[in-house]
């Protein structure tokens, strides 16, 4: 049950996760409708959701956390066109043939893909497209590195950035995209003014340390000494982007029904 990984994190979530870079809600407005109705699967607290609803778009925000739909369901009050939807990507419980774009934004890796792809082509229509977003960061950079040593040493369900999902490898996408796809990337650096930002996006990931774990404060202060080390002026630039895929997930033969 990979949603209840984010169970107490949500406000470390929506507070320290970085938004995606404005290029590429550019791209994909530029290519829809303003009648476009979309559904944000594994929406999480509505990161990448919200600029889409600000815009005027009606978005379907899917998201089986309760921790993480309470903070977007605040959020999205705000506006309208946006509906919350307790489910998982791969039962949304969606209406047939009615979207024109799904997108998903740091979840993909979660997802059982073969079954996410039947669901995709269950609520799309025929012209309908899938889009999927990483904020990619640079993991060769020496602060990166000494990152990932700090995750390995304190949180056993570590096994790298984004689950150990390698978003950079295309051959990752070809399976799941059967009729070829697109790729963009946006640059979208990540600013931390000080340690407290650079800790609580730390925290919001699934594999990290919560309060009452043991070496919690270790951890957290391993992490304060990386920032210290790493930050010039107060303030640490983590290089990262805003990388789209997107394309239309083709129909499989075991869709179809025999006779």
């Amino acid at each position: 049950m990979n949603e209840n990984l984010f169970t107490g994190k949500a406000k470390f979530y929506d507070a320290y996760r970085p938004e995606y870079a404005k290029g590429l809600y550019d791209y994909l407005c530029a290519s829809m409708d303003k009648k476009a109705v979309i559904a944000d699967i594994g929406a999480g607290t509505g990161i990448f959701a919200l600029p889409l609803i600000k815009a005027g778009y009606r978005v379907l925000c899917v998201e089986p956390n309760d921790d993480m739909r309470s903070v977007l369901q605040e959020k999205a009050a705000l506006y309208g066109g946006c509906e919350s939807i307790a489910a998982s990507a791969e039962n949304t419980g969606i209406s047939p043939n009615t979207l024109d774009l799904v997108t998903v934004a740091q979840a993909f890796h979660w997802f059982d893909k073969t079954a996410f792809a039947k669901e995709c082509r269950r609520i799309l229509k025929p012209s309908g497209r899938v889009a999927i977003i990483y904020n990619s960061r640079n993991t060769d950079t020496p602060m990166s590195k000494e990152l990932y040593g700090i995750n390995k040493k304190y949180c056993p369900r570590y096994k790298g950035f984004s689950g150990g999902f390698d978003a950079s490898d295309e051959k990752s996408f070809e399976d799941f995209f059967k009729d070829g796809f697109e790729i963009k990337s946006f640059s979208n650096d990540t600013v931390y003014n000080s340690a407290r930002d650079f800790v609580g996006r730390c925290l919001s990931g699934s594999y990290a340390l919560k309060k009452d774990d043991e070496n919690y404060d270790s951890y957290v202060k391993e992490l304060e000494q990386l920032f210290e080390r790493f930050a010039e002026g107060g303030v640490l630039i983590e290089r990262n982007d805003s990388v789209l895929y997107i394309g239309r997930v083709g129909e499989n033969s075991s869709d179809k029904q025999s006779f």
